[in-house]
């Protein structure tokens, strides 16, 4: 079964990366709106939320078992990763035209960012959305091992997640930079509510666990990061909503995500010889007319490079 509000999540978050890299990291100066947008960097945690309870919920209906551990990593990486690859090059090309030494290419670098490594290394990321992605890979990884055993006995599932909510601790003390130990409960909330769903654990239980995970949530990351997982997991709870504008920003919020930036960087460059930016009233226009231009660039992305990977992803990942 679809669940469209997935979609309406998808939607709103990247908007708010969107709104926070094109509006509130410096660029428009000091605003309410600026101020207002810079909660546009909490988009990240509502994506967490949705992985964390659409991945178990997408294994459950395929009776996943270990046995597809392969085929489930080769599908997301068949899925995921030719969009991932192809916003790299496009990142780095660019940025090497203009001079720019920090994105200077780099065999060791680019091999790094393909295998999600960066977080463990010294260097930065090309583009600094791509953090999440080294997060989410790590998720599918844990989750494909650990799915078979999530149904098997609630009290012992429960403790487990509970001790995996704690492991920010354990990602401080091995001094790993970013890391999915340092945003377990964005993630973990998503499973408990995929568990109530399947009917694994009472309203009850659900409740009460939610309760302490988020505050958990609260402990590892913020109040505001806090209420945004909350926002997420009381839509996918409650809400029933389908609209063809959601539909449409769910279907194209993974390019949208991996292509706004350099979108912005591009955009940025070539008008800077025409346009005053020294007016606030034109860094405004700008990021008004650039945010649907984004949307349409993104557009076009999905159709010439995601879209073909996840029909490979369909019609490869069987015969793994």
């Amino acid at each position: 079964m679809y669940i469209h509000t997935i979609d309406f999540l998808r939607g709103i978050a990247a908007l708010m990366v969107v709104l926070v890299h094109f509006a509130g990291t410096g660029f428009l100066g000091e605003s309410v709106i600026v101020t207002v947008s810079a909660y546009g960097q909490n988009g990240v945690i509502i994506f967490f939320v949705i992985s964390g309870f659409i991945i178990p919920y997408a294994l459950s209906k395929k009776n996943y078992s270990l046995n597809n551990f392969k085929e489930f990593i080769v599908r997301r990486l068949l899925r995921l990763n030719p969009p991932y690859y192809i916003s790299v090059f496009l990142t780095i090309f660019p940025t090497i035209m203009f001079h720019n030494q920090e994105y200077s290419f780099s065999l060791y670098k680019i091999l790094l960012h393909f295998t999600y490594l960066v977080p463990f290394t010294n260097i930065t990321w090309y583009n600094n959305v791509y953090w999440t992605l080294a997060i989410e890979f790590q998720y599918y990884l844990i989750i494909g091992l650990l799915y078979p055993f999530l149904t098997k006995n609630k009290y012992i599932t429960m403790f487990v997640l509970m001790v995996i909510c704690f492991s920010n601790n354990l990602g401080f003390y091995l001094k790993i930079p970013i890391s999915i130990l340092n945003f377990t409960t964005p993630f973990v909330l998503g499973i408990v509510l995929f568990l109530y769903k399947i009917k694994f654990i009472s309203l009850k239980e659900t409740i009460l666990n939610s309760i302490v995970i988020l505050f958990l949530c609260k402990q590892q990351l913020s109040g505001t990061r806090m209420l945004f997982a909350l926002f997420a997991y009381l839509c996918i709870f409650f809400v029933k909503f389908r609209s063809n504008i959601t539909d449409f920003l769910g279907k194209i919020s993974y390019s949208l995500y991996l292509t706004h930036t350099y979108f912005f960087h591009i955009c940025y460059v070539l008008s800077e010889q025409i346009i005053d930016f020294s007016y606030p009233l034109a860094k405004y226009l700008f990021v008004v007319f650039l945010i649907p231009l984004s949307i349409l660039f993104a557009y076009a992305f999905y159709k010439l490079v995601e879209e073909p990977s996840i029909n490979l992803s369909k019609s490869l990942a069987n015969n793994v």
